[in-house]
């Protein structure tokens, strides 16, 4: 009985995935979006993540962020 918060919790992450990155530069636009240069994925691409406001008063240019992103889903098939 007291592993079924601990089960709900693993079933409900099963689709989320760590993402790290760094800032990429001072640019913070309305509402917390700031430019990260993700470190964990091919080709290093920017992508705009949206920080809180506890995270948004240490932002600046080379600072680590991790964040979290949902897929709907896996795609099953073959590759061409």
């Amino acid at each position: 009985m007291r592993f079924i918060p601990l089960l709900i919790l693993l079933g409900c992450s099963v689709n989320r995935t760590k993402m790290t990155g760094v800032i990429s530069s001072n640019e913070i636009y309305f509402d917390g979006w700031v430019p990260v240069t993700v470190t964990n994925a091919p080709g290093e691409p920017t992508m705009w993540v949206r920080l809180d406001k506890k995270r948004l008063e240490h932002a600046k240019t080379g600072a680590d962020v991790i964040f979290y992103i949902e897929a709907p889903g896996v795609l099953k098939g073959s590759l061409p």
